[in-house]
């Protein structure tokens, strides 16, 4: 996958703002893993995804996200 450079000026712009990285907040905003991927320089998804991906609902949270994910799949 190849960003366009407006995407990584724009990530850029953002980590010299707040002096980190928003991964996490593009993994929870829908980008794709491969993505972050690039825009971070990994050479590997599974770094990208060790470091960065996580949980960050509440037990509660989760719990009610996937009873709500299972309940899409009854016909």
């Amino acid at each position: 996958m190849i960003l366009v450079p407006k995407a990584i000026e724009t990530l850029k712009r953002i980590e010299r703002q707040r002096c980190v990285r928003p991964t996490p907040n593009l993994n929870a905003g829908g980008v794709s893993l491969d993505c972050i991927r690039e825009l971070v320089g990994h050479e590997d998804e599974r770094t990208t995804f060790h470091n960065y991906c996580y949980n960050r609902e509440t037990d509660a949270r989760t719990h009610e996200n996937i009873e709500r994910a299972l309940s899409r799949d009854k016909v």
